[in-house]
């Protein structure tokens, strides 16, 4: 005995029909965000991101760090030294 013949007493039920529809789909808020924006947006803040390559100079990388050393080193000395 198949599982036709003990489930259904020897008849399958018929499936439905496909029912293709050519209205267009309804409107949806991330319908105006692009598929490309979304995926790119997701690829550089997503939880599994790849870093992306600063694209400022070696100079202007330089000079931002030693800005912040300089900014931390002072803000540590201005608390003991006032």
């Amino acid at each position: 005995m198949g599982s036709n013949d003990a489930t259904y007493n020897g008849t399958t039920p018929h499936k439905p029909k496909h029912h293709y529809t050519t209205s267009p789909p309804t409107s949806h808020s991330t319908d105006r965000q692009s598929v490309q924006s979304y995926s790119l947006g997701t690829y550089r803040h997503g939880p599994s991101s790849t870093p992306m390559a600063s694209t400022a100079s070696s100079r202007d990388i330089e000079a931002a760090h030693a800005q912040r050393v300089a900014r931390e080193t002072q803000a540590i000395l201005s608390r003991y030294y006032k």
